[in-house]
């Protein structure tokens, strides 16, 4: 276990980091109501390619240039999982399908394919910028913490955002502790005060960069809010790493202190999942492998950590997987055994679980399943071919929320996302987990009117 203090260098680094990505638009106010209902949005950028993990294909469309697929599929043949089959990487979650369910064919947006503009869509349902993020509502209905959101994973889209948000390592939560311990008088806290005023100097003259009044908001919250100070001294941070194991024990802890109520915990440090270059491609099915133990392990500490006495952090929180985008079938082009893959934003794959939400199923899917559904143009919908003209990419089939289930037929009719399930959807359904009202659920794109309807069968009760 690390000491409660860092040395005063190590310290200081370990807050600036913190207080030069942190962002505070308004009071951070404290009023407790329910504090049993958390959020970790575990996930990885680049896109991560559904093939691998929630979303197979058989060999027989690889065999016939349909495909790239780099799976072995001799040694590694889809298995059983829930109600469906999936990817070989998924063995590791087989122990946790009580605590799990999937979602396929997921619709991240209609007319981006970008990383940045999808994360948009991710975290705020807009690719613009400027939209809040859809993880403070999650704190505000649950707890009120005076953190929104722990984002571990340092996520571009939500620095300049309208929440209360720390970008932090488990070594910087470390130094938030010491500093909240120090007394007014100690050098430690003299010396940052110093280098604290020499930041506002610097961005009232205007060479303070994007987080300079966040780092001035932090340091003034810190002072003069005692229920923030009070959550930062009880933190029991039991590893100060940056691996996604550590960020996950951090994010318990700062549930446990009262600090925050959701977090972001990045499951890979890279962006290899990114694979438009065929040897990227072909580290694939490894790489989702790692990723998939990874996830494994989160969700085993999420049922081996007690809460409390009676609960463990499953029963109280709740948690989904995802990444940006899924990825195109191929490159146009290329040999299909040295193809890599490229942005593909209407067919994702969100896993999902723990508190409120229904384990054991999968719901949803994705179009041109088999090889006979790839060479019968009928199996793709008007929508389809008109956002593929390529013939590169899997879709979503359009979804009966009223009913719960798929529909087969391709719908002919005008391409609407009320049809489809999207991310808004996956999202208001997260909402609905929360009680967050429904006045503050995601619209759909375009629709100021219509909001995303709920995935009604994900919720418990």
């Amino acid at each position: 276990m690390s000491s409660p203090f860092l040395s005063r260098r190590n310290l200081l680094k370990s807050f600036a980091g913190v207080a030069a990505s942190t962002a505070y638009p308004f009071s951070l106010a404290k009023a407790r109501s329910n504090p049993d209902h958390f959020f970790i949005l575990f996930m990885v950028e680049g896109g991560f390619d559904p093939l691998y993990f929630g979303d197979p294909r058989p060999q027989e469309m690889t065999e016939k240039n349909m495909i790239a697929n780099y799976t072995p599929f001799d040694k590694e043949p889809p298995i059983d999982f829930l109600t469906g089959q999936v990817a070989q990487a998924m063995a590791p979650l087989k122990e946790h399908q009580d605590a799990i369910s999937l979602i396929r064919g997921v619709i991240m947006n209609l007319g981006f394919d970008g990383h940045e503009q999808n994360l948009q869509v991710l975290f705020t349902g807009n690719p613009f910028v400027g939209s809040a993020n859809f993880l403070s509502p999650l704190n505000l209905v649950s707890q009120n913490n005076p953190i929104d959101v722990l984002d571990f994973a340092r996520v571009e889209q939500l620095k300049d955002n309208r929440s209360r948000i720390l970008t932090a390592s488990p070594s910087h939560l470390e130094g938030l502790r010491g500093m909240a311990l120090a007394s007014e008088g100690d050098p430690l806290m003299i010396e940052y005060r110093k280098k604290m005023l020499m930041r506002i100097k610097a961005a009232a003259e205007g060479r303070g960069g994007l987080f300079q009044k966040g780092s001035k908001e932090l340091y003034q919250s810190l002072m003069a809010n005692q229920s923030l100070k009070d959550s930062i001294q009880s933190l029991k941070m039991s590893t100060t790493g940056d691996d996604f194991k550590s960020q996950t024990m951090a994010a318990l802890a700062s549930f446990k202190s009262q600090l925050a109520s959701t977090a972001v915990v990045r499951l890979s440090p890279n962006s290899a999942f990114d694979t438009h270059d065929s040897e990227g491609a072909k580290d694939s099915p490894d790489l989702a492998k790692r990723t998939m133990s990874a996830l494994a392990e989160c969700i085993q500490l999420l049922k081996q950590t007690f809460y409390d006495e009676d609960r463990s952090f499953l029963d109280v929180t709740t948690f989904a997987f995802t990444s940006e985008f899924g990825r195109t079938m191929r490159q146009t082009g290329k040999d299909i055994m040295r193809s890599g893959t490229d942005h593909n934003a209407f067919n994702n794959c969100v896993l999902v679980g723990g508190k409120n939400i229904k384990p054991g199923q999968i719901i949803g899917e994705s179009d041109l399943k088999t090889a006979k559904e790839f060479n019968d143009m009928a199996e793709r919908s008007p929508h389809h071919r008109f956002f593929d003209p390529k013939d590169l990419k899997t879709f979503g089939k359009p979804y009966d929320f009223s009913r719960s289930q798929v529909i087969q037929t391709p719908l002919e009719n005008e391409m609407s996302l009320e049809n489809y399930i999207s991310m808004h959807s996956v999202t208001n359904t997260i909402f609905e987990a929360f009680g967050v009202p429904r006045s503050s659920h995601w619209h759909l794109p375009g629709r100021q009117t219509a909001v995303a309807p709920l995935i009604k069968a994900l919720l418990k009760g």
